[in-house]
């Protein structure tokens, strides 16, 4: 049964006396606050299987919320918890800020009980060798105009979110404005769709380094790909502007395609010689196998490192016979530049 279809019908799965429980894609309930997540605790059973790739995406908490669904007294209580593992620093405000964590070592030993986990290392000997690069492409002056007018609304916020937790409207707001700096380093009609035709050309320099990279890997090596972007539009726009005009055969995989026409996509991907590109938003980032292509583009970043490796593991994964490059566009000197560190600090945490 699907996580829909559960949170759906709760009452009738509250009442089951199951003699074993296997939850899959576990980090579903990584947030113990939703409705999916109360969901899933409310079956009974006295066996559990979790099973997750992702067992934590952003924080520890997305780990204490998956294990409650193996032994909710195993970590104890959620403000004991966060006492022993995280290194707070209180604000004058009240509010706690988080500093950086402690006592991992613990927390792994307390996990080991119930934990088996196969680790990259172990499996990497079956998986084929992976590239990855950042290639840095720097924005337009015409992007950096609005760009710096949410960035000084979002420094703004930031700034009073120092002093004191924000409103929920203040906090809507700065989560438009950090939305917004992204589309605008993707590109500036994604913004602005009123912009002539002739400026929306010259103030999407991502597009232009796709052309490039889809006329030498694709056209000329007779590579796959597989390009991944957090927005539609932008999708919309790469397909337009790279894949029309070189002639390449391509499909489009988004939240706006219906289930039921998705294996039709992978079929025709898979199995065309001509179709050479599968475009992608996150809704294809979990769940798909993508060996036929052995080259990945990240038009952007997501915020969340786990999310960025499920794109790749579309192409990167057991079964995939050929050397998988990753290719990310970053806009230079921008927040996705700074994405990068970002990312890199949460896959700390992970380790």
């Amino acid at each position: 049964v699907n996580y829909e279809l559960l949170l759906r019908d709760t009452r009738v799965f509250e009442s089951l006396d199951a003699d074993l429980v296997i939850i899959d894609e576990a980090q579903r309930v990584k947030n113990w606050r939703t409705k999916t997540a109360q969901a899933v605790k409310a079956l009974k059973s006295r066996f559990v299987f979790v099973l997750t790739g992702t067992p934590l995406e952003n924080n520890l908490d997305d780990l204490y919320s998956v294990m409650q669904l193996v032994d909710p007294r195993l970590l104890g209580p959620l403000w004991q918890f966060n006492a022993r593992h995280f290194v707070l620093e209180r604000r004058s405000s009240g509010s706690y800020k988080v500093l950086g964590l402690k006592n991992l070592d613990e927390l792994r030993g307390r996990l080991a009980p119930v934990l088996m986990r196969r680790t990259r290392e172990q499996v990497l000997t079956e998986l084929p060798p992976r590239v990855d690069s950042n290639f840095l492409v720097p924005m337009t002056r015409a992007q950096l105009e609005p760009y710096e007018d949410y960035r000084g609304i979002a420094a703004q916020l930031a700034s009073i979110a120092e002093k004191r937790p924000l409103t929920p409207v203040e906090h809507k707001r700065l989560m438009m404005a950090l939305q917004k700096m992204r589309v605008i380093c993707d590109a500036l009609e994604l913004h602005d769709p009123r912009l002539p035709l002739k400026v929306r050309k010259a103030t999407a320099p991502k597009l232009v380094e796709l052309s490039g990279i889809l006329e030498e890997q694709v056209q000329g090596a007779g590579r796959k790909a597989v390009i991944f972007s957090s927005f539609e539009g932008m999708i919309d726009l790469a397909i337009e502007r790279a894949a029309r005009p070189l002639g390449i055969g391509h499909v489009k995989l988004a939240g706006s395609v219906p289930t039921a026409r998705r294996g039709q996509l992978l079929d025709r991907f898979r199995d065309d010689p001509e179709c050479k590109l599968f475009f992608s938003t996150d809704a294809g980032g979990v769940g798909l196998n993508l060996q036929s292509a052995s080259l990945v583009i990240n038009l952007d970043l997501p915020w969340n490192p786990a999310v960025l490796e499920q794109r790749i593991g579309r192409a990167h994964r057991m079964g995939q016979p050929r050397t998988v490059q990753v290719i990310n566009l970053v806009a230079q000197g921008v927040l996705e530049e700074k994405m990068l560190d970002t990312l890199a600090a949460k896959r700390q945490v992970f380790q």
